[in-house]
Parts: structure tokens; sequence; C-alpha cells
């Protein structure tokens, strides 16, 4: 993966909120290699990991999304509901580039699919 430090044409990036039961899984890394498919190495869940944001209580959503994001309280909300729904009671964020083809399949065609997933925020 790689981290963007400057302007990049036809290049697009998406957070992902996701969501797990705690007592189902110990950690970020155990929701991850549980809810993807087994051809993906733990390489690969590393490399994703390495840009996930700290793992929060269901109701500490505010602390991971964009802030600057309008009606902010509102997509607490409507987030909370969604992971509560889902039995969820810790979330973390992930962004993922589509910098190369495998981050571009798991940006646009994996991640917004996963039962895991909360929400995406696209930053195309």
């Amino acid at each position: 993966m790689k981290v963007r430090t400057d302007f990049v044409t036809n290049s697009s990036s998406s957070s992902f909120i996701i969501g797990y039961n705690s007592s189902e899984y110990d950690n970020a890394f155990d929701v991850i290699r549980g809810n993807i498919d087994d051809y993906f190495t733990d390489k690969l869940v590393d490399d994703l990991l390495e840009y996930a944001h700290g793992v929060v209580d269901v109701d500490d959503v505010g602390k991971i999304i964009e802030s600057d994001r309008a009606h902010i309280n509102k997509e607490v909300n409507r987030i909370k509901d969604i992971a509560k729904e889902k039995g969820f009671d810790k979330l973390f964020k992930i962004s993922i580039a589509d910098d190369t083809e495998v981050e571009s399949f798991l940006e646009h065609d994996y991640f917004p699919y996963l039962d895991c997933t909360v929400t995406r925020y696209s930053h195309h």
C-alpha cells in the first residue's frame, strides 16, 4: 500500500467503517482475516491494517469519522444504528487507495459488500 504525499491523477481512495462484536473477534486483524477470502495473504491483511484507525466502542464512532463531514451528529447516529442493528459493539476505520489492481479491487468491489462494513466514504 502507498501513502500519497502529493497530487495523484486518476486515483481515488475510500474509508470504510468496519464493525464487529468483541465476543466474536479479539482485534481488527481477526475481523479482517475472518471476513476476507483465504486467497488474501496475512501480509495483505497486515498492510491493510497499517491504514486502519483505532478501534472504538460504537458510541464513540464520532472519533473515527472525518471531522469535516456535514451533519456529523446525524451521520454518527446513522452509523450507531446500523452497527447496533448488526450486533456490533466495536468499530474501526480502514482507508484504501486504488493505486494498484489489488487495492482497486478491494476499494471498489470487495470492502463495500462485506457483512462487517458499516459504511463507506469515497474520497474520489
